[in-house]
């Protein structure tokens, strides 16, 4: 936008984030999402590659699905680099579960009581 001689510009920060998530299921739909939030995003499928790709190119923040295996080394060996040790770590467990559906609880009309 232009006003006179003057440039308005507006500044536009991305934030980087690497998904660490091994379902195959439900990583490109997470996926999906962080990047509808305006997220770049990086995935990984385990640990060992997370590594890498932090070391590459490192993000702003970790999103890391507890199902992965060796999360817990993942995060020692993470906070334990000097280069890495400020990424933030968030942990996260699906609620979507693979194979059939559990029954569960319905929402029933408040009338109903």
């Amino acid at each position: 936008m232009r006003e006179g001689n003057e440039v308005l510009m507006e500044a536009v920060r991305t934030v980087r984030v690497l998904l660490v998530d091994d379902s195959p299921l439900t990583s490109p739909e997470r996926r999906k999402r962080l990047e509808a939030d305006g997220f770049t995003v990086l995935v990984a499928g385990d640990a060992a590659e997370a590594l890498s790709r932090v070391k590459a190119s490192p993000p702003t923040i970790v999103f890391l699905h507890l199902s992965v295996g060796a999360s817990a080394s993942f995060v020692q060996q993470l906070k334990a680099d000097l280069n890495s040790r400020h990424i933030r770590v968030e942990l996260f467990d699906s609620y979507y579960r693979e194979g059939p559906k559990q029954p569960g609880l319905r929402p029933v009309a408040r009338g109903s009581w």
